[in-house]
């Protein structure tokens, strides 16, 4: 559907109110706390749990909500000091109200059910796909794996047609390289050598 907001209507119908107010948490969460992109990956994952079944009536939907942003950060390492937006699991579980105990059981049940792992495809930032060399390692008919951003063209448009990539590697124009800039030459901290110094008249020799 072209409205992300409506993306609950793909769960099961017995399930997408409930699925809504997952949602709706974590839309507001996100809003506050992160980006779009997790704003989008959660919405995602909360249609994910309903369809697969969890079970999503027998816990609270502030608990499914933590446990789906926990689950959306786990897979894109949002714990990582050194990215940004940067979050411990303790401030997930503060920012909805429920215990870390709770959330993270829900978590691993997330993970579990649905097989995910860090930097899974399906779950992984927009902005990282293209650096996530899981997104592009594909199998032969013959089970060999290979690199599609290595293929032909052809190769990458029918795997992009078959819904196996998300974009076409070929048609991303390269990076530019820059050049590396000169360092300027720095101050030295050396003493300057000091001139030999003329030798002392010791006076008259005793052979002279």
């Amino acid at each position: 559907m072209g409205d992300d907001s409506e993306m609950y209507m793909q769960a099961p119908y017995e399930l997408r109110l409930d699925c809504g107010v997952i949602m709706g948490l974590c839309d507001e969460f996100c809003d506050q706390r992160l980006n779009t992109e997790y704003k989008g990956l959660c919405r995602k994952l909360a249609v994910a749990i309903c369809q697969a079944e969890l079970p999503i009536l027998r816990s609270k939907r502030e608990i499914w909500a933590a446990a789906v942003a926990h689950t959306v950060g786990w897979v894109n390492f949002l714990s990582d000091p050194t990215q940004q937006p940067c979050m411990k699991s303790e401030e997930i579980a503060k920012g909805f109200g429920v215990s870390m105990a709770s959330m993270a059981a829900k978590s691993k049940l997330i993970r579990d059910r649905l097989d995910l792992a860090p930097m899974h495809p399906e779950f992984c930032l927009p902005s990282r796909l293209a650096d996530n060399p899981l997104v592009w390692m594909l199998e032969t008919e013959n089970g060999v794996v290979f690199d599609v951003r290595m293929a032909p063209r052809e190769v990458q448009q029918r795997a992009f047609d078959a819904g196996l990539i998300p974009f076409i590697p070929a048609d991303r124009p390269a990076p530019i390289a820059t050049p590396p800039v000169a360092e300027p030459p720095r101050p030295t901290t050396s003493k300057p050598a000091e001139p030999p110094k003329a030798p002392l008249d010791a006076g008259p020799s005793l052979f002279d």
